[in-house]
């Protein structure tokens, strides 16, 4: 649990850029959509990218998340 704290506060100027409706909360879609726009312009292709933003959103967003639907980015709000 320490390793994901870790790595969740690595991540937290990055969440705050994927919190696209301001709640303070990153949902699975927002933390895709931050990443397929983030390599829009990758050689890979369109297909590619949206591909690889699902596989990050099924992979790394639960354990950001630790199990939730949301990540909450700043614990005193």
């Amino acid at each position: 649990l320490n390793l994901i704290e870790l790595i969740r506060a690595s991540f937290k100027k990055m969440l705050k850029k994927m919190d696209t409706n301001n709640d303070n909360y990153v949902t699975k879609e927002e933390f895709k959509q931050y990443h397929i726009e983030k390599n829009k312009d990758s050689c890979f292709g369109e297909e590619c990218n949206e591909k690889t933003a699902e596989c990050l959103a099924n992979c790394c967003f639960p354990l950001l998340a630790c199990g939730k639907k949301k990540i909450k980015i700043n614990k005193n709000k």
